[in-house]
């Protein structure tokens, strides 16, 4: 079977670059390629963290050989080649971070210091002037001077996200989120937003309130 597969990428790769045979095979052999490329490293970068160090070791030594982890597909403007699924995906850790659907998107549940958990969501949105864009945020606490203020001076301070006001359900609540453009998105880069906005998210509803309640 693994022969049968080697076989027929390599007649896709020729017909795609025999002049002689014919657009409509070499058209039909670069989308047949696109197609398998892409499913390939949707499937590698949903498994990054493996949990079998030998199988981890080659998803990130076939990852690191096309260009530190990432295919060039965004090219022009080109649509990302991750959908939403697998950069969500791209977030599990067995013991640590979990991924669920949610509406639209997708929800991560962050365990983070002394057996505490933090929500994490993940949705497309797109701006007034319709980019597309994911935006990955936490609920901290409900929006008061004082939290607010606390809030604001911690900014400067933070990688990866910042705090805002953000209005739900008849209430405006402090948030932390990272928007990002969805073209240019990478698995990697949202689960640092991920891992970062967990963290600090729990560190700042301990420090006004001591619960754990997002």
């Amino acid at each position: 079977m693994g022969q049968d597969v080697h076989e027929t990428v390599a007649q896709w790769v020729k017909d795609l670059t025999d002049t002689k045979v014919g657009w409509v095979v070499r058209r039909d052999a670069a989308e047949s390629l696109g197609k398998i490329a892409r499913q390939a490293l949707q499937c590698l970068v949903a498994h990054r963290e493996e949990a079998d160090q030998d199988v981890r070791g080659a998803i990130n030594k076939a990852l690191s050989s096309i260009e530190d982890g990432s295919l060039p597909l965004v090219i022009g403007g080109a649509q990302s080649p991750y959908d939403m699924e697998t950069l969500a995906r791209a977030c599990v850790k067995p013991g640590q971070r979990t991924v669920e659907p949610h509406g639209d998107g997708y929800l991560i549940r962050v365990h983070t210091a002394e057996n505490r958990m933090q929500s994490v969501q993940v949705h497309p949105f797109a701006h007034s002037d319709g980019t597309q864009y994911i935006r990955i945020h936490t609920y901290c606490a409900e929006a008061d001077a004082k939290a607010i203020e606390w809030a604001m001076r911690a900014n400067v301070k933070l990688p990866h996200c910042a705090f805002a006001v953000h209005g739900h359900e008849g209430k405006e609540w402090i948030i932390l989120v990272h928007n990002f453009n969805r073209e240019r998105a990478k698995p990697e880069d949202l689960r640092a937003a991920v891992k970062a906005i967990a963290y600090y998210g729990d560190w700042f509803e301990q420090r006004l309130s001591g619960l754990d309640e997002f």
